[in-house]
């Protein structure tokens, strides 16, 4: 858990800061001092768990793609690392090839998941017009 997020009301926690902070504590000792910054610490946890509100982090939206295009990613890399140390044109072609047939594999399996997204949900089917004039939607 995040101890402030983009949705912390600072002018709260101010004020709730402000309440809890006792500056009138002598500090004349290391265990003194110690405490000290161990309840200016509690104090500020406090006071920030207090103004932010939680947030839902969304699930992981990490893309897992195939064994086949993980692969053709390292082969890219290698050929690009190869490229650039020996700035030999057969190389430069060999980077490119790879980055197209990557490219066309990560566009094509794309393109699938999306037909396969439109085909698995209901479509929206409009609303039919009865002969008296009225509307009527279909199941």
């Amino acid at each position: 858990m995040l101890l402030i997020n983009k949705k912390t009301d600072w002018d709260l926690f101010r004020t709730n800061l402000d309440e809890t902070l006792t500056l009138t504590v002598r500090l004349r000792t290391p265990i003194e001092i110690d405490t000290a910054v161990e309840q200016l610490t509690n104090n500020i946890v406090k006071a920030a768990k207090s103004t932010t509100p939680i947030t839902l982090i969304g699930g992981n939206r990490e893309i897992t793609y195939p064994m086949e295009i993980r692969e053709l990613v390292i082969q890219k890399r290698k050929a690009r690392k190869k490229w650039y140390r020996t700035r030999d044109p057969l190389d430069k072609n060999v980077w490119n090839r790879t980055n197209k047939l990557l490219h066309d594999k990560i566009k094509k399996r794309k393109k699938r998941n999306a037909t396969r997204r439109m085909k698995s949900s209901s479509a929206y089917v409009p609303p039919n017009r009865m002969e008296d004039g009225s509307w009527t939607c279909p199941k």
